[in-house]
């Protein structure tokens, strides 16, 4: 049970921390450009790490290193997405000139390593952004999430 909660905890960590990541980067963010400004207006941002560095008394550099870990990231994420695209197109292809079967499982394999990949980094990232912060700041953090749920 505690190991649950332990996978739960960093879960909704990265969550907390990478939400906004993939809503910049999400397919579907140039639909949500161009949707009117008062839909865009309702909607808010999950707050991350960065929101409670007075609350955390995190120091500048714990602040440079999270922020270097998160740009890391960001670049890893935009390269597998892309990746992620031209696999999904790429087999569309094949699925429409009815490609065999054999072709078709490996281009779907593809696709589920790059989700494979992105998630891995997801948690790597959550974990190195973690072990930036001293016992006392991620215990604080932890209450910090538990009540902004």
């Amino acid at each position: 049970m505690k190991k649950i909660i332990q996978k739960f905890n960093l879960g909704f960590w990265a969550l907390i921390l990478l939400l906004p990541l993939a809503a910049a980067f999400s397919p579907h963010q140039a639909d949500a450009a161009s949707s009117s400004k008062t839909s865009a207006n309702k909607q808010v941002q999950p707050k991350t790490i960065f929101d409670f560095q007075s609350q955390l008394n995190l120091t500048n550099t714990q602040m440079t290193e999270m922020k270097k870990d998160l740009e890391h990231f960001q670049k890893r994420l935009i390269e597998d997405r892309a990746k992620f695209q031209l696999a999904a197109i790429s087999l569309q292809s094949l699925i429409k000139k009815q490609a065999p079967i054999s072709s078709i499982k490996i281009k779907l394999k593809k696709e589920a390593s790059l989700q494979i990949d992105m998630k891995l980094a997801d948690i790597e990232t959550a974990r190195k952004i973690e072990g930036v912060l001293t016992p006392g700041q991620l215990k604080k953090w932890r209450q910090i999430q538990k009540e902004n749920r």
